[in-house]
């Protein structure tokens, strides 16, 4: 993550969600959340296919408390979001550059497919991006043509059940077969009864 500042995400939205929440699955179960930040913009946080994100501590907001515990880096469009980073965007170096190793990198995933007009990532973070802080941008959007090819900025194409790399020019393949994380897998689970106890014992007569 510390070496792209953008990955862009485009495709049909159920398969893109899919593949970008492997993602943050991986991200989140090899990162501590002292290490690693998650964030959402999206306009259904109580969506099926985002909801789940509320339950990982990587979510939380240090230090903040809302009426029903830590507050969430979750919010329904840019400016909100950016608001509730902005303790800790604001002091943050441009990306690329001698940072703080010891800040915590923030994984902030943008989910524009439905919306695009709405959700800019630049309103976010300066488009040139800040250290430790990586956007997943999830857009329906196809790049143009002559669109450069950055290795700090990727663009992804979940297509066929794998993903294409955009080089300048044309779509390449990249990954045979993308990780995904279906809806109902990311969903948390209730916790199993417990067992039985042992049965009473009758007194005797």
């Amino acid at each position: 993550l510390t070496d792209v500042s953008r990955i862009t995400v485009i495709g049909e939205p159920d398969e893109v969600r899919a593949a970008v929440r492997a993602w943050i699955g991986q991200a989140v179960a090899w990162h501590d959340p002292g290490l690693l930040g998650v964030a959402l913009a999206a306009p259904g946080l109580e969506d099926d296919a985002w909801s789940w994100l509320k339950w990982l501590p990587h979510n939380d907001i240090p230090g903040s408390i809302d009426g029903v515990g830590p507050a969430r880096y979750l919010a329904e469009g840019i400016a909100e979001l950016r608001s509730l980073l902005a303790p800790a965007l604001d002091d943050r170096a441009a990306f690329g550059s001698d940072g703080d190793p010891a800040v915590r990198h923030l994984l902030i995933v943008v989910d524009g497919v439905d919306s695009a007009a709405e959700i800019d990532p630049d309103a976010l973070v300066p488009r040139a991006g800040l250290d430790g802080v990586t956007i997943v941008h999830l857009r329906t959007e196809e790049p143009h043509r002559e669109q450069y090819s950055d290795p700090e900025r990727p663009i992804l194409r979940v297509v066929g059940g794998g993903i294409e790399r955009w080089q300048t020019g044309g779509w390449q393949p990249y990954v045979d077969t993308a990780a995904t994380l279906p809806e109902t897998a990311a969903r948390p689970r209730a916790p199993p009864p417990p067992p039985p106890g042992p049965a009473p014992r009758r007194a005797r007569p």
